[in-house]
């Protein structure tokens, strides 16, 4: 590790006390929960774990918001306080990975061991598609939530697991100066482009990352980060079944 913070931002909507007995076992890493839930207010610190609650107001003040395009969700999510919190407030870190509550890793030894291949990386996803004219029809479906919101060329990945660094970090909070947050799926791959920042896409996120493929759980391995697993359960289970 360098001097400066590595971060696991673990996203939720819930404050669920299996994540924070998951991630208290974390030793090589700062470990945060961001949920969506303000509805009660927790301590900032259990058994560890930060927990980060950020209201809405100070989102829709800032221009964090409509970090997804999913007509089931508001305007506001935990992603979008995700990316409020650590670009002004929490900026000491090197590298900041994002996990969705429904991203798989079976210890911090997944991350570490990806980190040791890809220091220099600014951002780490399963894939990297790029669209370089602008073409609304270009195979993803979601497009056309990029036209008029940046120039091309284009690009997208999944980035319910993801690693930024902290100079693409910043390229996000300076791309909100005179508008809101537009898709994330698309925003952090089109914004590495346009800085000729290196995208890197590790064998243990590209095979086993997908959109709605079920897990097989007899074929886990396990320095694989593999989505979607939804309940936290069958992830208590795989873990105890390989450990």
């Amino acid at each position: 590790m360098t001097s400066k913070k590595q971060v696991v931002c673990l996203i939720t909507r819930y404050l669920n006390q299996d994540w924070i007995d998951f991630l208290k076992t974390f030793t090589q890493y700062e470990t945060y929960l961001v949920i969506d839930d303000n509805s009660t207010i927790y301590d900032k610190i259990i058994e560890g774990v930060h927990i980060v609650q950020v209201d809405d107001d100070t989102c829709y003040k800032n221009n964090y918001y409509n970090s997804s395009s999913w007509t089931n969700l508001k305007d506001i999510i935990s992603w979008d306080r995700a990316l409020y919190y650590f670009n002004r407030v929490e900026t000491d870190y090197e590298n900041i990975w994002f996990l969705e509550d429904d991203v798989f890793i079976m210890s911090e030894k997944t991350l570490v061991n990806i980190d040791k291949q890809y220091p220099q990386s600014d951002l780490l996803t399963s894939f990297h598609e790029i669209n370089p004219t602008g073409d609304i029809y270009a195979g993803w479906d979601h497009w056309i939530n990029v036209i008029d919101r940046i120039g091309t060329p284009w690009a997208h990945s999944l980035v319910c697991a993801c690693r930024l660094s902290r100079r693409l970090m910043e390229r996000v909070d300076n791309f909100l100066n005179d508008r809101h947050l537009m898709i994330i799926e698309s925003l952090f791959n089109t914004l590495a482009i346009h800085y000729n920042y290196t995208v890197s896409n590790p064998v243990e996120m590209a095979t086993t990352i997908k959109y709605n493929v079920p897990c097989e759980y007899a074929t886990i391995n396990t320095d694989y980060i593999y989505h979607p697993i939804k309940k936290i359960e069958h992830q208590i289970f795989i873990r105890n079944k390989y450990a």
